[in-house]
């Protein structure tokens, strides 16, 4: 199994504030609509970027009825990421 860093990398440059609101927003919106409530069975979602047409597959959690089950979002990048997830 391949180690992955936690360090970030010399030329990392931390979010702005604006950004961080954003994401916060989004991250509220994502648990008002509560995917885990009605993707149940459908386990991996392909997301397309159309402007560069990378693919992230995106794994919804939170459903399986287990309290340690948090709801949440995975991301794979790309198809290395989705040959990890396998």
């Amino acid at each position: 199994m391949k180690r992955v860093s936690r360090r970030f990398p010399h030329n990392f440059t931390p979010p702005t504030r604006e950004q961080l609101r954003f994401f916060q927003e989004a991250a509220e919106r994502f648990r008002q609509r509560a995917p885990w409530e009605f993707l149940y069975d459908r386990p991996l979602v392909a997301i397309e970027d159309l402007t560069g047409g990378e693919v992230a597959y995106a794994i919804i959690t939170g459903y399986s009825g287990d309290p340690d089950d948090n709801p949440g979002v995975r991301l794979h990048l790309g198809n290395e990421g989705l040959r990890g997830w396998q």
